[in-house]
């Protein structure tokens, strides 16, 4: 009998801290509604477009999960960034700051830097054992830092966002400088 008790206890007091805590949508304003288009998480997208690495024309491809959207601030959690070209894979995460824009509200700028680690795919020459006057030039894989300042507008709509972007990232492993990278990006939240 107290275990029974205990229980549906227990199952009341999960529902009540993981229930809404905003009203119904029939009974929420306009201005309620864009809040919480605005604030929630996105839980999937992805950054496609192109741009310049090193000596190379790339292709960008990056896969983002879970970016926390707080009224001023945002949190992309993790980022996998593949760049087809330049022999490039890493992954991270992205922060910075939310400027609201635009006269219907749905509108925002981000500015922010993105961290994470990466497997760069540089080419270099090699000299040959038998004689060090001939030399190849060939791939060399790389471990390093990857900085990514960026900036990106966003329009939001019900369902997830989309925009466009630039990165300007950089590789911190033997001075590289990988370059911009112009962008369409879409999330769904």
């Amino acid at each position: 009998m107290i275990g029974r008790r205990l229980g549906a206890g227990v199952m009341v007091c999960a529902l009540l801290a993981f229930a809404p805590a905003h009203a119904p949508a029939g009974d929420q304003t306009a201005e309620q509604q864009r809040e919480e288009i605005l604030n929630d998480v996105e839980w999937i997208g992805a950054n496609m477009g192109a741009g310049w690495a090193g000596d190379f024309n790339c292709i960008k491809a990056d896969v983002f999960f879970f970016t926390i959207r707080w009224p001023s601030l945002y949190w992309t959690i993790l980022e996998v960034y593949p760049m087809y070209g330049y022999g490039f894979l890493g992954g991270g995460g992205r922060f910075g700051g939310r400027f609201m824009v635009g006269l219907n509200g749905r509108e925002e700028l981000r500015v922010g830097v993105g961290l994470g680690y990466a497997n760069f795919q540089t080419y270099r020459s090699f000299k040959y054992a038998k004689s060090r006057s001939e030399c190849i030039f060939g791939p060399m894989c790389d471990f390093g830092l990857v900085v990514i300042p960026h900036f990106q507008y966003i329009y939001n709509t019900n369902e997830g966002n989309i925009g466009v972007g630039l990165d300007l990232m950089a590789g911190f492993r033997d001075y590289f400088a990988l370059g911009p990278m112009v962008y369409f990006r879409w999330s769904v939240h």
